[in-house]
């Protein structure tokens, strides 16, 4: 019984939370998930629209290029693989006004991975949603294939 009324009191806390929006009553279930929890699907599109290069790495590199053709290949568990790694959650923002961080592309900071870049891996700062990008990837895929 002491249960049942504790999550009676949670749900009616949930339910006057949304009465400040005074909202959502109006929210199908779906449209109640994508704002609590972001998009589910991965857009590619949506992330390369959101994304900011550091000053000495373009979008039109090579390895750039081949990095979003092959996130557009990744099924959906490998781009949230990716995200996670990232920037440490699952999910995208719903729309483009809702991301508060870009994703940025920086290149190394340090002379010993700029320098001998194959003696590193690709670092991410998921608490800035910065990727640490590394030219070598680039050949170890063409290498690899």
């Amino acid at each position: 019984m002491q249960r049942r009324r504790g999550a009676r009191l949670t749900l009616f806390s949930f339910r006057c939370g949304f009465d400040v929006v005074d909202m959502w009553w109006f929210m199908y279930r779906y449209e109640l998930e994508l704002r609590v929890c972001g998009r589910a699907e991965i857009d590619v599109d949506l992330l390369k629209r959101n994304t900011e290069y550091d000053d000495d790495v373009s979008e039109n590199e090579p390895s750039i290029v081949w990095l979003w053709e092959v996130l557009e290949e990744f099924d959906h568990q490998q781009r949230c693989d990716f995200l996670r790694f990232v920037w440490a959650r699952a999910h995208l923002p719903p729309t483009v006004a809702e991301f508060r961080q870009k994703f940025k592309i920086q290149s190394p900071v340090t002379d010993g991975a700029r320098q001998t870049p194959d003696l590193y891996l690709p670092k991410a700062h998921t608490c800035f949603c910065t990727l640490v990008w590394l030219v070598w990837l680039l050949l170890c895929f063409f290498i690899g294939s």
